[in-house]
């Protein structure tokens, strides 16, 4: 079924209103999804995503000697973060 999320935003807002999670019918539903993070990210503090991970019932990936750009600085452990959840999804 194809999906509609709203875009998400960093930082306050994630505690409050944006999303919203529907399919093509318009009912809303529960979509699987993955929060990466790196561990020494300063630009957004891995605290920060907890509230992002509860809303969306996330699974969340801690990326080790990585930053704010965690698929860049250390792309194996988040290549294999997304083939661990698209194939435990699909």
């Amino acid at each position: 079924m194809p999906l509609a999320v709203r875009r998400f935003t960093a930082g306050p807002r994630w505690a409050g209103e944006g999303r919203r999670l529907c399919g093509a019918d318009g009912r809303e539903g529960h979509v699987p999804a993955l929060v990466v993070h790196g561990e020494e990210d300063v630009a957004l503090e891995p605290e920060r995503s907890d509230s992002l991970v509860a809303e969306l019932d996330a699974r969340r990936e801690m990326v080790s000697d990585a930053g704010h750009s965690s698929n860049l600085e250390n792309p194996e452990p988040v290549n294999e973060a997304i083939r661990a959840f698209l194939g435990d999804v699909y």
